[in-house]
């Protein structure tokens, strides 16, 4: 393999990976979107906390994962009577989550930096065709990656939910009981369901404009480059 494609794959694998972590944070980080899936099934009635109490842990709760705020300590009304939204297993848990986010943003940070170095490279050294040649390797084989575990999340959710979480955290603290903890009310397995669907659908419809792009630049340049004598 010769020196100029690596930078090349570099970028493209790099690609593909924030793609998929910006496929992540646009709806967990959304506030809009939580309130949208609560009204689907009735949230505030159904566990007795006012919508502006919901935001209001939401913002908390996205700012905590963010690393923003260090403790999550929202106070709201529970039929009416006060006192923290989260317990102390619940707030172990998602400081585990949070850790995993944080990790998450770090890997972001650095495709993020690989894109921009690799980008420059290609730009000094003219080797757009074969950057988006790499691309659209990268991206086939993510896509078809992803699609079959898409396919497979879908036939068995709960399995896969399980694994996840045996997969990503050593405890079993994200076991939560819905006749004490909140947390497991609040996002129930209907709130997993829809943000896997949305967080799926950002991702392969961003590889999949990539792949199109990609293959009319790769049209495009192809016919400028002339033949070697």
């Amino acid at each position: 393999m010769k020196i100029k494609w690596v930078p090349c794959v570099f970028f493209a694998v790099s690609l593909i990976v924030a793609l998929f972590c910006i496929s992540i944070v646009l709806p967990v980080f959304s506030v809009s979107y939580y309130i949208k899936e609560f009204d689907k099934y009735q949230l505030s009635e159904k566990i007795r906390v006012t919508e502006p109490d919901l935001r209001a842990v939401v913002k908390n709760l996205q700012r905590y994962m963010a690393g923003i705020d260090k403790d999550l300590d929202v106070i709201v009304k529970v039929a009416g009577y006060e006192r923290k939204f989260f317990n102390e297993r619940e707030i172990s848990h998602m400081e585990d989550v949070r850790g995993l986010f944080l990790r998450g943003f770090a890997v972001l940070g650095v495709s993020l930096a690989v894109i921009i170095a690799a980008a420059v490279y290609i730009v000094k050294n003219k080797i757009y065709y074969e950057a988006a040649k790499n691309v659209i390797v990268c991206a086939a084989v993510f896509f078809g990656a992803f699609g079959l575990l898409a396919v497979v999340i879908a036939v068995n959710f709960d399995i896969a939910f399980v694994v996840f979480h045996e997969l990503f955290f050593d405890n079993d603290l994200w076991l939560l009981n819905p006749k004490t903890d909140l947390l497991i009310n609040m996002l129930q397995q209907e709130f997993f369901i829809n943000i896997s669907k949305t967080i799926a659908a950002y991702f392969l419809g961003s590889m999949a404009a990539a792949l199109i792009v990609c293959a009319r630049a790769c049209s495009v340049l192809k016919r400028r480059v002339k033949p070697a004598p």
